[in-house]
């Protein structure tokens, strides 16, 4: 899910389909956006 916020080609074929993912995936994700883009853009995106 990171890559394919970012943009990463590598990932682009999955950005259309549909995710299924656990909640510690989610907060994964979370923390990859707080500490990439810091809190509130973070909230915003997520």
């Amino acid at each position: 899910m990171v890559e394919i916020l970012r943009g990463s080609p590598a990932y682009e074929r999955y950005a259309s389909e549909e995710l299924v993912t656990s909640e510690f995936n989610l907060l994964e994700l979370a923390y990859a956006l707080t500490r990439d883009y810091g809190r509130e853009k973070a909230v915003e995106i997520y």
